[in-house]
């Protein structure tokens, strides 16, 4: 969404911090010292509220956003020092407008903006010259070059996966001709030629990856169409071994980390971990859980056996021992003395389930699922998902694998509940990898996952942070960032609406919906609060403001959860909210009284 000029400047830079060298015989060469970038807006006048530009840029390797907030001084000048290990190329921002910016290691780059003439920008400094051409090129392509997206349902829908292939080989060709031609009209050094021959080949790999996985979704909507139906056949995917993933320089350019992304999501390494299923018993509540809920007076010995029932809600693997478990204290010699004793309470539960289930809410289900976080399921996940790997991409060791390696670990490494599985697995995966600098980042990961909490920050976004939840303070406390142009975002907020009245008014739990115009537009969000979220706890804060707290939590688009403990410290700033309803059973978090209010 295009901010308000008079309101926001935003310099967004997205970078591939993926620095390396080209062989993994040798340790990747990191240079820590900082980037600067430096700019002066032409003709600014300041507002009332300080203009702000951010950074978007990422972790080294693994591909995780971080935000950097600068605030542009008086007399439009404003600057910011970015940690650099590797050179690359980042995208910046401006309103509507885009300008690609390469940044290298100890580099200072300075650019001049002129709102009158978004489309000029004028670049001094290290890298100014790779900058302008890159610049020049993406803005040759936009005006030459059609969308290559636009076409490929038709594509999909008439094309077999290998006849795409070749027609992608043609446009591949085409484009790399045309850029050798530039290369002589524009007298470009053999340097920015290469980066850009790179570009295209990695772009036209991202669209290859993307053809074979829509055209699957596609398939099962339509499934009347013969082409749609064909299995995309092994071979296709050998195009990934013509990839430049071990050139140094393709390291540096955005498109490099969206492939490598894009790997990890293509239909053979999915149906490879997919392939790994558990049966899995999904449990809502039970008579006895009911009866606490609802504050029955129970007897000590009652309310040990109800409480026994906690462990079950949720979502557990069904294994054997589960599963004993589970028919023990559901069996019915457990169950009658309560039914009998709290009749007109079992009376009141059967009407609550025979809503749900005319609803379709079922209380308890039972399905196959590849997403079982225990060591077993991962373990074998990974092997089979390592194997199609090496298929797909057979230069192994390479730089392309062990980064492919690290970002695998860090995604299973977060569903491990057990620090014991996840020494397990952390020295069982390390062992894959070559490069030294990508072994401690592994490490780095592995002993962050089980560190108690992260204190907020000194910094403005860990002030406005501190403001909001002061009025709870001692109970755990769920930041929801939302925005009413956010399709997912509704969605959550109308699944979760039960859930959340329940907990209104918790001792021991708050949940804040905090957004801003930059994601809901306030007349919409009047609107929205009324119909959806009346009574509970949400804050409109102003861009200025939002954009402090997107740079403390590095968020790069919303829905977003953070969880905060009972001492104000960050448990989890990229909190699954599907996992939110086990937490606060687990926790015996107690519900809030107003809910009770309802059923007397």
């Amino acid at each position: 969404m295009e901010k308000n000029m008079k309101q926001v400047f935003l310099l967004v830079c997205s970078c591939a911090l993926l620095g390396c060298t080209s062989s993994v015989k040798n340790n990747t060469e990191i240079n820590s010292d900082d980037f600067l970038l430096t700019g002066h807006i032409e003709g600014y006048k300041p507002a009332a509220e300080p203009l702000i530009g951010k950074i978007y840029y990422e972790e080294l390797f693994t591909g995780k956003p971080l935000v950097k907030v600068t605030e542009v001084a008086p007399g439009g000048y404003f600057q910011a020092s970015i940690p650099l290990g590797h050179s690359q190329e980042m995208n910046l921002n401006v309103g509507s407008r885009y300008y690609t910016l390469y940044a290298l290691p100890k580099g200072k780059l300075h650019l001049t903006l002129n709102p009158d003439y978004p489309d000029s920008c004028e670049y001094k400094g290290d890298g100014a010259d790779i900058s302008k051409e890159l610049n020049f090129y993406y803005g040759f392509r936009r005006t030459h070059y059609s969308n290559d997206f636009s076409g490929m349902q038709s594509d999909m829908e008439r094309l077999s996966p290998n006849d795409f292939k070749i027609k992608r080989e043609k446009v591949l060709a085409e484009r790399l001709r045309t850029i050798d031609s530039l290369q002589t009209a524009r007298n470009l050094s053999q340097d920015i030629a290469d980066l850009i021959h790179y570009h295209e080949q990695l772009y036209n790999g991202y669209i290859l990856l993307s053809f074979a996985d829509f055209r699957r979704h596609l398939g099962r909507a339509k499934p009347d169409n013969q082409i749609l139906q064909q299995s995309t056949p092994p071979d296709y995917y050998t195009f990934l071994q013509d990839m430049p993933f071990e050139k140094k320089d393709a390291v540096s350019l955005s498109q490099y980390r969206d492939m490598i992304g894009s790997i990890r999501f293509a239909p053979p390494i999915m149906d490879a971990g997919n392939s790994v299923k558990d049966t899995i018993i999904t449990v809502k509540y039970t008579f006895l859980t009911y009866l606490l809920d609802k504050n029955v007076p129970l007897t000590d010995e009652e309310r040990k056996i109800a409480e026994g029932h906690r462990y079950f809600i949720g979502t557990h693997k069904a294994n054997p021992a589960f599963l004993k478990a589970f028919n023990e204290k559901l069996d019915r010699s457990v169950y009658s003395p309560f039914e009998e004793k709290y009749k007109a309470w079992c009376d009141s539960f059967n009407v609550k389930l025979q809503k749900d289930v005319d609803a379709g809410n079922s209380v308890l289900s039972v399905h196959i699922s590849s997403v079982e976080n225990d060591l077993e399921s991962l373990t074998k996940r990974w092997e089979k998902c390592n194997d199609t790997f090496k298929k797909m991409y057979p230069q192994t060791p390479s730089l392309a694998f062990d980064i492919f390696v690290l970002q695998y670990f860090i995604g299973q490494l977060k569903g491990i509940a057990s620090p014991a599985d996840a020494d397990t697995l952390y020295n069982e995966r390390i062992s894959f990898i070559t490069d030294n600098t990508i072994k401690e980042v592994m490490r780095e990961k592995y002993q962050k996952r089980f560190s108690s909490s992260d204190p907020l920050q000194q910094t403005k976004g860990g002030e406005i942070v501190r403001r909001l939840i002061a009025p709870h303070k001692g109970k755990y406390v769920l930041l929801d960032f939302w925005g009413t142009t956010c399709g997912p975002c509704r969605g959550d907020i109308d699944q979760f609406s039960e859930l959340r009245k329940s907990y209104t008014g918790s001792p021991d739990f708050a949940y804040l919906f905090i957004t801003s115009s930059q994601n809901s537009p306030e007349k919409d969000y009047r609107k929205y609060i009324a119909e959806h979220l009346k009574g509970e706890e949400s804050y409109f804060l102003s861009d200025y403001e939002y954009a402090y707290l997107e740079e403390l939590f590095a968020m790069s688009g919303i829905p977003r959860y953070v969880l905060i403990n009972p001492e104000g410290e960050i448990l989890d700033d990229g909190y699954d909210i599907y996992q939110l309803e086990k937490f606060l059973n687990e926790k015996g978090i107690r519900k809030g009284a107003s809910v009770f209010k309802t059923f007397f």
